[in-house]
C-alpha cells in the first residue's frame, strides 16, 4: 500500500490484499475522493442509457464491499462534490469501483489502530507461495496479509500397477506443478518423499525452502508458521505474530502463572500498573469499542506490543471469543 498520509491522506493499493484491507480502515461518514465515470443524460436521455463520462467525485461514504470476484473494492455513497460540474449531480448516490494501482483521497480522523494497520501494509508487501505436496496430490496456497489463501489443486493420476507408465505419470504431474508455481521464491512441504522430487525438478530455476508437514490441507500451512518456519525464510509475517502471541498466551493460561489476564477490566489494570509486555486484541473489538482504542494507545505509550488480530483469518477466529488479552512482565495483586 502506498500511503501519503496528512490533511488528505493519498491511498494507492497495490494489491489484492490492500483492497481488502481498505473495508478495515473505511467507515461510514468519510469523505473519499477519486476517479470515475458517471452517464451524462439529458432531457431526451434516460440514466441508463446517457454517454459514460469521465468525472473526478468526493463521497460521503455509506457502504465499502470487496468483490473476491472481480477483485475490485466499490465504496458507495452520496456525492458531496464532483467535476466537471455538468456531469456530476451533489446529493445523488455513486459507487467509485477501486483496483490494484487505483489512487483515492481520505478525509477521516484515523484512529490508532488503522494508522497502525496502514503501517503494516506498508511493510509487509510480499506474498509467500507453498506448495503442499505428497503421493496423491499438490496443493498450491498464497500466504500474505490476509493470511492463508488456497489457490488450487493438482491430482497425481499415477497407478503404480503400471510401473512404467506409473513413472511416466508421476513426472507428468511434477512438471505440472513445477510449470504452474509463477514465483521465484517458494516453500515445499509435506509428508512423505514427494516434495523432495519436486525440489529437484524446479532446483536451480527458483529459489526454494523444503520443510515437512502432516498434511498437504490448510492446516499443513498452518503447520508451517507456528513453527515459524516463514518467519525464518521471509521475515516477521503478521500472521505468524498472531499465531505467536496467541500460543504464548494459551501457554501461560495454561501454567496459571499469574502472567497474562484477558478482559478490558483486568488489561486495563494491568496497563495502569505498567505491567504489561504485550496486548493482544481483536480488530472487531477495536472497530466497536472506543474504551478498548484508549487502552492499547496508553499500553503502546508505555513500551507495549499491540499485536491487532484480523477476526476473519485462522488465529483471529480462534482468539475471537477472548477478544482482549495482555501478556505481564509481572503479577498484577488484584
Amino acid at each position: 500500500m502506498k500511503a501519503k498520509i496528512g490533511r488528505k491522506t493519498k491511498l494507492q493499493p497495490q494489491s489484492v490484499e490492500d483492497l481488502w484491507l481498505l473495508t478495515k480502515i473505511l467507515s461510514k461518514g468519510d469523505l473519499v475522493e477519486g476517479n470515475s465515470f458517471r452517464r451524462f443524460k439529458t432531457d431526451k436521455l434516460r440514466a441508463e442509457s446517457g454517454e459514460k463520462k469521465p468525472v473526478r467525485i468526493k463521497l460521503r461514504v455509506e457502504n465499502v464491499e470487496f468483490s473476491e470476484n472481480s477483485n475490485k473494492l466499490r465504496i458507495t455513497g452520496v456525492i458531496v462534490s464532483g467535476y466537471p460540474e455538468e456531469f456530476v449531480q451533489i446529493g445523488e448516490h455513486h459507487t467509485l469501483d477501486l483496483e490494484e494501482g487505483s489512487e483515492i483521497e481520505v478525509e477521516k480522523e484515523f484512529r490508532f489502530y488503522e494508522m497502525k494497520m496502514l503501517k503494516e501494509a506498508k511493510s509487509q508487501s510480499k506474498k509467500i507461495i507453498v506448495v503442499l505436496i505428497d503421493e496423491s496430490e499438490a496443493r498450491l496456497f498464497e500466504v500474505g496479509l490476509k493470511g492463508v489463501k488456497f489457490l488450487f489443486e493438482i491430482e497425481n493420476h499415477a497407478n503404480k500397477r503400471d510401473l512404467k507408465k506409473f513413472q511416466e505419470e508421476k513426472n507428468e504431474f511434477l512438471n505440472e506443478v513445477a510449470s504452474s508455481i509463477k514465483s521465484n521464491e517458494i516453500v515445499i512441504a509435506g509428508p512423505g518423499f514427494m516434495k523432495n522430487e519436486l525440489n529437484k525438478k524446479i532446483d536451480g530455476l527458483k529459489k526454494t525452502w523444503v520443510e515437512s508437514t502432516s498434511t498437504t490441507e490448510i492446516t499443513g500451512v498452518y503447520e508451517l508458521i507456528k513453527k515459524g518456519v516463514l518467519n525464518k525464510v521471509f521475515g516477521e509475517l503478521k500472521i505468524e505474530k498472531e499465531f505467536e502471541s496467541l500460543e504464548e498466551f494459551k501457554r501461560s493460561v495454561g501454567r496459571d502463572d499469574g502472567l497474562s489476564c484477558y478482559g478490558l477490566n483486568e488489561v486495563e489494570s494491568a496497563v495502569e500498573a505498567n505491567s504489561v509486555k504485550k496486548i493482544l486484541i481483536t480488530d472487531e473489538l477495536l472497530r466497536k469499542n472506543n474504551e478498548a482504542e484508549k487502552i492499547i494507545r496508553k499500553a503502546e505509550s508505555k513500551g507495549a506490543e499491540i499485536i491487532i488480530f484480523d477476526s476473519e483469518d485462522e488465529a483471529g477466529r480462534e482468539f475471537k471469543n477472548i477478544q482482549i488479552a495482555a501478556l505481564l512482565r509481572f503479577k498484577v495483586k488484584k
